[in-house]
């Protein structure tokens, strides 16, 4: 008999909350740069457009259309929607190819400043600093000195 799924303590919650608001804040953050602001509006775009493409060309409501612009993109592609026309399948194409350099560019961009709030806001609860005392304590790469060179 299998045991019934464990609810997951607020000690298993803590991280993922604290990389949500860390993904939050690196959003934030990435408004600032004018780089991620283009991207960003690039993808809501081509998203824009997509579903408008797929409403008109294969007759599918506004909710399929952006559901199948954003599997598209993310290259998950469940089959549930797949373009029946021939120029639905050019469009898919051109989707797929140019969707996912956006897709990728946004998500560097994206990763860059989460990073950067990673290494400003610790995850683990590690405070800056204590890496850089732990390495100081023990021997670097500035000595050559070993325990047995010493008298």
């Amino acid at each position: 008999m299998s045991q019934p799924a464990r609810r997951p303590s607020k000690e298993d919650r803590v991280p993922f909350l604290r990389l949500v608001q860390g993904i939050a804040r690196a959003f934030r953050a990435g408004l600032g740069d004018p780089a991620f602001r283009t991207l960003l509006a690039i993808l809501v775009s081509l998203l824009a457009l997509g579903t408008i493409a797929f409403h008109i060309v294969e007759g599918w409501d506004w909710l399929d259309s952006l559901y199948f612009c954003v599997i598209t993109m993310a290259t998950v592609g469940y089959g549930d929607f797949h373009p029946v026309t021939p120029l639905g399948k050019i469009l898919t194409m051109l989707f797929i190819v140019v969707g996912l350099g956006v897709l990728v560019a946004f998500a560097q961009q994206l990763l860059t400043h989460l990073v950067a709030d990673i290494q400003a806001n610790p995850i683990r609860g590690m405070r800056r600093g204590e890496a850089s005392d732990e390495r100081a304590a023990g021997p670097g790469p500035a000595t050559d000195e070993r325990p047995a060179d010493r008298p």
